[in-house]
């Protein structure tokens, strides 16, 4: 992503942990929250980060209880459902 120059600003690194800017149009995450199980907070402060039209664009592996909020698979990838996330 770096060597495409196609970003105005590009920032890599463990989710939770990352500086988070401000007036963000567009977060997006692939392959990322099913290595992290409590994204409540990683979630706030991306919302919080967006501007007034902004996107979440994630890839997730779903639950198949969609009222619960995340389980362990047996993979060791996190699984999310859709009311967890939505909120």
């Amino acid at each position: 992503a770096n060597k495409t120059e196609l970003y105005d600003h590009l920032i890599e690194g463990f989710i939770p942990d990352l500086p988070w800017p401000e007036a963000v149009d567009v977060f997006f995450l692939a392959d990322c929250f099913p290595y992290i199980g409590d994204l409540s907070t990683t979630i706030k402060k991306m919302v919080l980060a967006l501007n007034q039209n902004g996107l979440i664009v994630c890839s997730i592996e779903s639950r198949d209880d969609q009222t619960g909020t995340y389980e362990l698979s047996k993979s060791g990838r996190f699984k999310h459902s859709k009311n967890y996330l939505v909120k």
